[in-house]
């Protein structure tokens, strides 16, 4: 895990409330996710619903979600290899508002402005009877106007506008964009009970992890422990899954070994991370299901220098600059009860530094940071008014035990509504009040408010 610098004002704020991260939302029925070891599947409407509401929602599990492994195990057993491609993006307006100076420092900037969120676009390949390949890409304007701080001085803003040479002109401007891997994975199924993916793939953690994606969970605002990454979001290495069916209930399971949290592409140790998922539900009209969640695994870094042995010719001097050792545990609860829904979560994360391994701080010169232990949990109420609209509220508090952070500690109170047009098209407004502590004093204050339409294609 490396330190590379104060994040810019999405990765600041998010570690709290999450604005500049991700949207999220519902499919067009308020599912429960019964089956959260799988990647962003809305699940099935729930009773009550009229036929059409339940064929909107099926044809937008097929547009928007990893349908075919996670949805049904041993079901991929197409009789012609198919390429199915599907996503989704999402555009909106926000703007912060900073109660204090040092709070406003933070931002990129407190005034209105829209915003190109996210542009995701899923390649899912049935070759041959029971396996799978998945990539999902996000197509993102990022990293232009990105801030970097090297520690204490003026920070550098990257720029990405350059002359398009090849263009007929040979002098017109254009601005570079980015791709981002959200998983390449390969996959194949046994049955029900047992299936294998390889590759880079989402932890299966909880729900907010699982059910990624715009259209699939309720609030806009991403957990602080998934910005602030108490938990590896993804993870390089080899899962199997499954799950048993005993009407009305289900119980799902996911176990692991990865690279874990690494500084590179690769490990840099023999150890493994391990970890795993196990889910009880319960279907039906009063739905609910239960989570644990477990993480367990090493990290850190190493430097090279070319420097001139004893013999005078060059070699490589490799010397390791961190370690440490973490353990994650996690609780997740999912109600649904005719319109009502409710979401909770709670993270504990404990980290140990190997003995004079300690990473070094960026925002305090000198120091190194100290072993700590993390608290995180939020809470998510939302009520389905008819066919179009979903009030809800959101509350979440965390500490990152670190206190010399750009945002330590601290909680979030929000409420927002969301408005379904159709299956593929849904409008999702939040607004939030923050206060939290960090590395330059305590009871710092912050609103906020983002919106975004999504749209399922």
């Amino acid at each position: 895990m490396t330190r590379k610098g104060l994040p810019t004002f999405g990765l600041v704020m998010a570690l709290l409330l999450g604005g500049g991260g991700p949207a999220r939302g519902e499919p067009e029925a308020p599912p429960l996710t019964t089956d959260v070891l799988s990647a962003p599947v809305p699940s099935p409407s729930s009773a009550g619903q009229a036929e059409e509401d339940d064929e909107a929602a099926r044809i937008l599990r097929e547009v928007t979600a990893e349908t075919a492994t996670d949805a049904e195990p041993g079901l991929v057993a197409e009789s012609e290899p198919r390429l199915l491609v599907y996503g989704f993006l999402d555009a909106g307006l926000q703007r912060y508002v900073p109660r204090d100076e040092d709070t406003r420092a933070l931002l990129v900037t407190p005034e209105s402005t829209f915003v190109s969120g996210n542009t995701n676009v899923y390649f899912d390949v049935r070759p041959v009877r029971g396996w799978r390949a998945l990539v999902e890409t996000r197509l993102t304007l990022l990293p232009h106007g990105d801030y970097q701080y090297a520690g204490l001085g003026p920070a550098t803003r990257t720029n990405t506008r350059i002359l398009d040479t090849t263009s007929p002109s040979g002098r017109n401007v254009v601005q570079l964009g980015g791709v981002v891997v959200e998983r390449s994975q390969i996959e194949y199924s046994f049955n029900d009970a047992l299936n294998v993916r390889v590759g880079y793939f989402f932890t299966p953690w909880g729900i907010w992890n699982v059910d990624h994606g715009t259209p699939t969970l309720i609030s806009l605002m991403m957990p602080a422990f998934l910005v602030q990454e108490a938990i590896p979001q993804r993870q390089t290495g080899l899962e199997v899954y499954g799950r048993w069916n005993g009407p009305p209930w289900q119980v799902s399971y996911a176990a692991y070994a990865s690279n874990g949290r690494t500084s590179t592409l690769f490990d840099l140790t023999d150890d493994k991370a391990l970890g795993g998922r196990v889910v009880a539900s319960r279907l039906g009209a009063a739905a609910f299901a239960v989570g644990l969640s477990a993480y367990s695994g090493t990290s850190g870094d190493e430097t090279k220098r070319l420097v001139l042995n004893a013999a005078g010719h060059p070699t490589f001097e490799v010397s390791k600059r961190f370690a440490f050792i973490e353990q994650m545990a996690g609780l997740d609860l999912s109600v649904d009860l005719r319109g009502l829904r409710l979401r909770l979560e709670g993270v504990y994360r404990r980290t140990r530094y190997d003995e004079g391994l300690r990473e070094a701080s960026v925002l305090v010169p000198g120091a190194f940071l100290p072993n700590f232990d993390s608290y995180f949990g939020y809470l998510i109420a939302a009520y389905r008014c008819g066919r179009h609209f979903e009030p809800y509220v959101y509350a979440e508090y965390g500490d990152g035990g670190l206190r010399n952070n750009v945002v330590d500690s601290g909680y979030t109170v929000s409420g927002g509504l969301n408005i379904y047009f159709t299956p593929y098209t849904q409008l999702k407004t939040q607004y939030a009040e923050v206060r939290f502590d960090n590395f330059s004093g305590s009871d710092h204050r912050l609103g906020f408010f983002t919106s975004r339409l999504v749209l399922a294609f």
